[in-house]
């Protein structure tokens, strides 16, 4: 827009940040337009500052002026004080007013030290804010002081809407603000302060420009022309209004009568022209402003600090050590090693060196090496999994040379930026890696990277429509039916509402105009969901940082996309539930049996596996256990690990919509033949029968036919991913086949491949992270099949996870001869446990790391497979996986959880937990007595059969009956109130929504309730002295069948006895 109207220069100044600043000077660079780089800050008065940096030492300074008010102030209200320019009778209040008489305690950032060389934390982790040594923190609602000495690479602009200058003269105290203005010259200088000069047709416009050009003569401060825009074109400003509604929680109506709204379309990007209309008396305003635009010149590349300084012995390189790591690693891996996998090695050594990543690479290792040492389960995926030196160094778990994986699709010499190595840890346990980052690396160079929430519709529709004013009923409606909404669509979800008759009508012509706008809009900023910052310098004088939601953090203002185009180091680390299912198993396996199996070395052509897979016994099983997939699997039957692959990678959003699926399954069965374009794809397409699926094929295909290098090729992929226009499509493909005609193809032919490369490219996926994703799928059918009950409970410990409900897996564990057996006060604990109810130990069994070498099954892998092809089906034609287990599966059942209990959150959880290890579980009573549980959680473990193993005999009604009399002779000062435990006790279906708790053993915490254990309070009867009822209850008949079993379901939302 700024283009369009002429204007050279734009300056963006986010309040109390730089959010926009790097996505800002992209577009407007591209746009010809020259940008400059600011912020606005709030003081302590309520009245901004606005401040724009004149070079990366300036960006440096409002990186730590802002990172000084997000963090000292409170959460959402910014704000600092300059003390410089304030003295007690002027536009901003002195130091004792602004803190309501305290003495506001200063604390400013340090110089950054160098060199930059790790240096510890200033203590642990999280007790002081990161970001921000802990010496210089405040308490929350604290304000930050800024000396002006900090700020002197910036340029100060005075004036304008809010500002200290104008709100001061407004109030008709023109005296203060004159001292305000002489402040501002002494403190920064007459070369780095101005006096801006605005008019948007507000009656007292012309009065403060007036006086602000007037107090710019008496004290040689410049002034300068500015729109001051806050939205970029007349249309923009109903959008303004509605978000200004919603951030402050209110309508319209009542925005604009507390004056919180513009009166006018005049904050909006104005040309020129306009501009010197209206501030005609004031010529030399535009010519200090062009001067100030050509002084702000900003580069944003921090590639000399991207890294932390990865400690190396002394003589030693980071290329040198990854070199020894890689030669030690590849003897290891491969037995034995082959020219292709040297060379192969080699090669990719070569680029990384040239791309100077090698420190990447050793952080990166170093992390891993932290999981594995303390039996934290993690694996790298995505376009990682294409390296061999990923693999060597233990990042990632899939063999690059065994499944033909392309390195160029992860790191090429020409490669902009760091690549991208997502890694997935056990949601139990990724805290601590994260920990582990924090401590290594010091909390000031360490945070969490940002994520830029937007408005999305059922959002937008909800938060418009009552800023708007419409009826509850009507917004609700909308919201409902908006799964499928899109912007162009919004016409369509208003006539699907009934009430709503005319859409043309003027308010709900509005209210789809900024439905249409609002869609993408940021709204606010959260914590992405792995990703890391760590920087060779102190965060704060490279980026801005703020408070987090989350206690003890602090999150950059700055996305993923932001952190990459600064050539920052940005590492993925992501929490994966699957991955602590598994790692519960092992566990469990290994405390059972005595034997932990290793993933690492388990061979990938178990043909039991595969049968179990083909049958569609998955169930429960990583990426494979979706009603889409299961009826793929039915038709592919994948019988290797590079047909595992495929499947992992075909049913996804992007191969659905570019028809890649049913060609590809039609030409598995035999159904249709397989083609290729040209002979020269045929040994890049045969994997897939022909069809393009994979991002790497892509990159092929193009380097093949064409012989384009492989940046050209990842360049290429990247411009067909992106929407283009008419012309740029027509560009790309012209150079394609002009290539493709220059390597001996016919232009026919190129035109075909071109097409066929068009078609795919915007839905291929990635193999490498079908690669990583398949390795996971197979090893919890590996585990299923061969430990079904350790695996089902952890699958149950794990929950919410996967596309079904707790029910579904206890009833497919069953379906594999696994027994679910009830809660039990004398059994349970908090999470469901493994019990051993078969015969002992066995002879003859495996250890650990040992997996017997097998025949392969002889099979033509290009050979059209059916399910009725019972001879791969057949068990009895395959070799046995394994040697004979250490127990067969009957031999252990799983005993569900008090998480599953309705009604027992975590502190009654806990508190079970402790009665069963203090033996405080022979009776109700008793129990009762050393738990103190609510009312309501007592008689959920009476109705679900807790406590039949210790009723002999009595029937649940009756111990009901006594729950009210045993509650009386409860401690009456001590009792623990009613109200629920826990957010999941307030409904039946909370167990499996909120999952279980996290961890292994038993939990930590306090007993609900503290007071001390009880002796037991016994009759004379021997019957009444087990149950410890503390009357003679009636007698009453135990529950029917149909009623026991409906209770049970509804209090656990699983069913471990029979089914009606």
């Amino acid at each position: 827009m700024a283009a369009e109207l002429e204007i050279e220069a734009v300056g963006l100044c986010d309040r109390s940040g730089l959010y926009g600043a790097v996505e800002f000077i992209e577009a407007a660079t591209a746009a010809g337009v020259h940008p400059l780089v600011g912020t606005e800050l709030e003081l302590s008065g309520g009245s901004r500052l606005r401040l724009l940096a004149r070079d990366r030492n300036g960006y440096r300074q409002l990186c730590r002026a802002v990172s000084a008010a997000q963090l000292a102030g409170v959460k959402g209200q910014p704000r600092v004080r300059i003390p410089a320019l304030e003295d007690g009778r002027e536009g901003t209040a002195p130091a004792q007013a602004a803190s309501g008489g305290r003495r506001q305690k200063r604390a400013t950032i340090p110089p950054p030290e160098r060199p930059h060389a790790l240096r510890p934390t200033a203590g642990p982790f999280p007790h002081g804010w990161p970001g921000v040594p802990s010496t210089t923190l405040l308490a929350e609602g604290e304000r930050a002081s800024i000396d002006v000495a900090d700020l002197s690479s910036c340029i100060a602009l005075a004036g304008g809407p809010h500002s200290t200058l104008v709100d001061t003269l407004v109030r008709g105290d023109r005296r203060a603000a004159m001292r305000y203005a002489e402040r501002l010259r002494e403190c920064f200088g007459i070369d780095r302060v101005a006096i801006l000069l605005t008019h948007h047709l507000h009656p007292a416009d012309s009065w403060i420009a007036a006086e602000c050009a007037d107090m710019a003569r008496h004290t040689g401060i410049p002034v300068v022309a500015s729109a001051t825009p806050v939205h970029a074109t007349a249309a923009d400003k109903p959008l303004l209004d509605v978000l200004t509604a919603i951030r402050h929680r209110t309508t319209l109506d009542q925005a604009a009568a507390h004056g919180l709204l513009l009166p006018n379309c005049e904050h909006r990007l104005q040309p020129e022209t306009t501009l010197r209309t209206r501030l005609r008396a004031y010529p030399e305003a535009f010519e200090h402003a062009a001067r100030i635009a050509a002084e702000c010149t900003v580069s944003l590349d921090f590639r000399d600090v991207r890294f932390p300084g990865f400690p190396v012995p002394e003589g030693e390189t980071p290329f040198s050590v990854l070199y020894s790591l890689c030669q030690e690693a590849v003897q290891r891996k491969y037995h034995p090693m082959t020219r292709q996998v040297a060379a192969r090695l080699q090669r990719e050594l070569e680029v990384i060196e040239k791309t100077g990543l090698a420190e990447f690479f050793l952080i990166t290792w170093d992390i891993m090496r932290f999981a594995r040492e303390n039996a934290i389960p993690g694996q790298g995926r995505g376009s990682a999994a294409d390296s061999i030196v990923a693999y060597l160094l233990g990042i990632t778990r899939v063999d690059p040379v065994a499944h033909d994986l392309l390195f160029e699709r992860f790191l090429h010499e020409d490669h902009q930026g760091t690549p991208d190595i997502d890694i997935d840890f056990s949601t139990d346990h990724r805290e601590r890696v994260l920990q582990y980052v924090y401590d290594k690396y010091g909390a000031e160079r360490t945070a969490m990277v940002a994520n830029v929430v937007t408005f999305r519709p059922r959002m937008a529709i909800r938060q418009v429509g009552a800023a708007m004013g419409f009826p509850e009923t009507i917004i609700d409606q909308l919201a409902k039916d908006a799964d499928g909404w899109y912007a162009a669509d919004v016409d369509t979800v208003l006539q699907t509402v009934g009430p709503v008759r005319d859409v043309s009508n003027l308010p709900w012509r509005q209210f789809a105009d900024v439905l249409q706008r609002i869609e993408g809009t940021p709204r606010h900023l959260s914590i992405h969901v792995g990703g890391m910052l760590v920087t060779g310098e102190p965060l704060v004088d490279v980026v801005p940082v703020e408070r987090a939601t989350m206690p003890g953090r602090v999150v950059v203002q700055f996305d993923k996309d932001d952190v990459e185009d600064l050539g920052l180091i940005k590492m993925d680390l992501l929490g994966l539930r699957t991955l602590s299912a598994i790692a519960e198993c092992l566990d469990l396996v290994e405390q059972t049996t005595g034997v932990r199996p290793d993933l690492d070395s388990l061979p990938l052509d178990d043909p039991d596996v595969y049968d179990s897979i083909c049958k569609v016994d998955t169930i429960g099983l990583f990426q494979i256990e979706s009603r889409a997939q299961q009826q793929s699997l039915w038709q592919s039957q994948p019988r290797e690990f590079n047909d595992l692959i495929v499947q992992v990678a075909i049913i996804r959003p992007g191969p659905i919509q570019g028809d890649a699926v049913n060609p590809y399954l039609r030409r598995r069965q035999g159904l249709e033949p397989v083609t290729y374009p040209h002979p020269k794809l045929e040994p890049i397409l045969a994997e897939t029968r022909g069809v393009i699926l994979y991002q790497e094929q892509i990159l092929r295909i193009v380097m093949e036919v064409a012989g384009y290098t492989a940046g050209e090729a990842d360049r290429f992929r990247r411009a067909m991913n992106r929407h283009r226009s008419r012309l740029e499509m027509d560009e790309l493909r012209d150079d394609f086949i002009r290539r493709c005609v220059e390597h001996g193809l016919d232009e026919p032919v190129s035109q075909q491949i071109f097409k066929s490369v068009a078609g795919f490219a915007e839905f291929g996926f990635c193999k490498s992270h079908a690669a990583a994703f398949a390795r996971t799928a197979y090893e919890t059918a590996w585990l299923r099949l061969h430990y079904p009950a350790h695996y089902t409970c952890a699958l149950l410990n794990a929950q919410p996870m996967g596309f079904y409900h707790p029910s579904v897996l206890v009833d497919d564990a069953r379906h594999h001869g696994v027994r679910v057996l009830p809660v039990d006060v004398t059994r349970s604990r908090a999470r469901c446990t493994v019990e051993a109810v078969g015969v002992a130990r066995t002879e003859g069994t495996h250890v650990r790391g040992e997996f017997p070498k097998r025949p392969k099954r002889t099979h033509d892998p290009m050979a059209p497979v059916t399910p009725a092809d019972e001879g791969c089906l057949s068990k009895r034609t395959c070799v046995p996986s394994v040697p004979e287990p250490l127990r067969s599966s009957r031999d252990f059942a799983v005993r569900l959880g008090f998480a599953y209990v309705r009604a027992l959150g975590p502190a009654a959880r806990a508190a079970c937990d402790d009665a069963i290890v203090a033996g405080a579980n022979g009776s109700v009573a008793e129990f009762w007595r050393h738990t103190l549980l609510p009312r309501a959680a007592m008689e959920n473990l009476v109705k679900v059969g807790a406590f039949d193993s210790v009723a002999h005999g009595t029937p649940r009604r009756q111990l009901l009956w006594g729950l009210k009399e045993i509650e009386e002779s409860l401690p009456p000062r001590r009792r623990v109130p009613k109200a629920p435990m826990s957010p999941e006790a307030d409904d039946a279906g909370a167990a499996y929504r909120m999952g279980p708790p996290r961890g292994s053993g038993a939990i930590a915490g306090t007993r609900y309730g503290d007071a001390p254990h009880q002796p037991r309070d016994v009759s004379t009867d021997p019957a009444q002295a087990l149950v410890e009822l503390p009357a003679p209850a009636p007698h009453l008949p135990p529950l029917d069948e149909r009623t026991r079993v409906e209770t049970e379901y509804a209090l656990t939302e699983v069913s471990t006895g029979p089914h009606l």
